[in-house]
């Protein structure tokens, strides 16, 4: 049971450091689309647009962790039935899982984040027409 804990208590480690990866990914995606939507294509604020992001966020850290211990729990059961092979594999397993989870998602928000990067410096700023007629003067 102590190598159980110490499993767990390293996996889960892992999943909550990720998971500050995917914070910061959506953090960035959320200020440089934030500021394209509002400053540059005037949109409307929409608040529920964030909180949906947040409760996504969530739910995926949340999800994986379930999927952490029920690998590390599957691992324990197994492991006297299969000590060689399901001892090397259940590290594998655990990475592929967090990488196929919170990385998968990571790359997306940075991608969208990268867009909206490029959005913001491929737009230009409407003049009004006031400065457009005081020039004309």
């Amino acid at each position: 049971m102590n190598d159980f804990s110490i499993m767990l208590v390293k996996d889960l480690q892992l999943v909550i450091l990720c998971f500050a990866v995917l914070m910061l990914a959506m953090g960035a995606n959320i200020v440089l689309s934030l500021y394209y939507h509002i400053e540059i294509t005037k949109e409307a604020f929409d608040k529920r647009k964030i909180c949906y992001t947040a409760k996504k966020a969530l739910m995926l850290m949340l999800g994986t962790i379930l999927m952490v211990i029920a690998i590390d729990s599957a691992g324990t059961l197994l492991a006297p039935y299969l000590p060689d092979v399901f001892g090397k594999m259940q590290d594998t397993v655990t990475m592929a899982m967090i990488i196929s989870t919170i990385g998968v998602a990571v790359c997306r928000y940075i991608k969208d984040a990268y867009r909206s990067f490029l959005d913001i410096l491929k737009a230009t700023i409407p003049m009004e027409d006031n400065e457009v007629d005081a020039k004309d003067k």
